[in-house]
């Protein structure tokens, strides 16, 4: 099992995908704040593993509540290999991360705007990574059209990863980097869900579901940003 762990592709990806976490937000808590401001590398690293237990608990503690039938056949035949290697829905694992930080915020007093600043875009990087560990273990895959397999999983690691890009590069308010994440997101998961092949008996997914929420709190946001109206945080 080790060496399945080890040589693992997707695992290797979701790994990969929290150290940009952690480098990333380096880079903007250096670039972005001053010496009286910013957090040290040390804190960051600590923030982030917080974070990363966060998203990981969120992603996976739902999916079993949801699975537990499936997950109970993976411990009765003692396949743990397979309890690590499929099962994590990322949008929940968003609302980990984001609680983990309100965690981390509390506990050290530092400022929750600078830290949501630092790391929630980042999570569109951590979610473009891992998309592409989902490509090559097979999971989360599109529907066909045409006898034509979508390849849904490279197109959200590709619209992701240029999302992060655009937030990065433009320059940003107090508040933008936030809700841009949130608006960004939660409009292209909503949209890019209908080409993933679906279990819900529902006309859309939760998934979709939880992405209109996101949508709407970046608007609300946005709006009280403009406004004057948003409270400091």
């Amino acid at each position: 099992m080790i060496i399945k762990i080890i040589t693992s592709k997707y695992l290797f990806f979701i790994f990969l995908s929290f150290v940009f976490n952690i480098i990333l937000a380096t880079h903007v808590a250096k670039t972005s704040y001053n010496e009286k401001n910013k957090l040290q590398v040390r804190e960051i690293i600590q923030c982030g593993i917080i974070e990363t237990v966060g998203i990981i608990l969120g992603a996976k503690i739902i999916d079993i509540i949801m699975n537990y039938d499936v997950y109970l056949n993976y411990i009765n035949n003692n396949m743990f290999f397979n309890i690590l290697t499929s099962g994590y829905t990322f949008i929940f694992g968003a609302f980990g991360g984001f609680i983990s930080i309100l965690v981390y915020s509390f506990i050290s007093k530092k400022d929750l705007k600078m830290l949501c600043n630092i790391f929630i875009p980042n999570l569109l990087i951590i979610y473009s990574v891992s998309k592409i560990g989902c490509y090559l273990n097979g999971c989360c895959g599109g529907i066909t059209i045409m006898n034509y397999t979508v390849p849904i999983q490279l197109i959200e690691s590709i619209t992701y990863f240029a999302i992060y890009l655009f937030i990065l590069l433009r320059k940003n308010s107090a508040y933008s980097k936030i809700y841009l994440s949130c608006i960004l997101f939660g409009f292209f998961r909503f949209v890019l869900e209908f080409l993933r092949v679906s279990n819900s008996y529902m006309w859309l997914s939760i998934s979709q579901v939880l992405s209109i929420f996101i949508f709407i709190v970046g608007i609300v946001i946005c709006h009280l940003e403009r406004t004057n109206r948003i409270l400091e945080i």
